[in-house]
């Protein structure tokens, strides 16, 4: 745009000299232009000076973000997952039998630690509990350990509390529709063969 004003204001004295304008049009002409030059160029800057806090707060974001991450990673560091075969179990009688291990039905919150434990707990093909459970009040999920709920891998509908459901497990890895490994709520009585130690 500022070419274009420049090139206007150097072409105006062509058509002055061709009787196209008079002087006094030719200089509130000029003055016209330079005041929206210079309007332009304000609002350019302005409009630079936002980018630049918008990438400020960006970097500020990823920054706090991946702060969150590491100290989640350093938490997570010494922890191990183990698959126990329980025989038949509930999420309750896993809970307890967790417990008594020394440890708890594991939490997941975050990808970084679903990645870890695919790759360490050898998951059998098969329902397997965790210790997520909104049994206190219904829609509002929390862990077993009090960790912040955020991080999920709900399948597709769930969760829906189809039967009065209010505790978590994973899907088996071949389950059908799209539900491989994902997460399911599922009923107080149901039982399972296994379930994930966290320790």
């Amino acid at each position: 745009m500022k070419n274009l004003w420049s090139i206007l204001i150097l072409m105006l004295p062509l058509f002055v000299q061709a009787n196209c304008i008079d002087k006094q049009t030719l200089f509130e002409a000029m003055r016209c232009m330079q005041a929206e030059i210079t309007r332009l160029h304000q609002e350019n800057q302005k409009l630079q000076g936002s980018l630049l806090e918008i990438q400020r707060m960006q970097f500020q974001m990823l920054k706090a973000e991946n702060a969150q991450l590491r100290a989640q990673l350093q938490q997570k560091a010494d922890r191990s997952y183990q698959v126990i075969n329980c025989g038949s179990c509930t999420w309750e009688q896993a809970r307890q039998d967790a417990e008594k291990r020394g440890g708890y039905l594991a939490t997941i919150t975050s990808e970084v630690e679903w990645q870890l434990i695919l790759k360490t707990a050898n998951l059998p093909d098969a329902w397997i509990w965790i210790g997520g459970t909104d049994q206190q009040e219904e829609g509002k999920w929390q862990w077993v350990t009090g960790e912040p709920w955020g991080y999920t891998r709900w399948s597709s509908g769930e969760p829906n509390n189809a039967n009065n459901e209010d505790y978590l497990h994973i899907w088996p890895k071949h389950s059908q529709g799209g539900h491989s490994q994902g997460w399911n709520d599922w009923t107080g009585g149901a039982k399972t063969q296994y379930y994930l130690l966290e320790k």
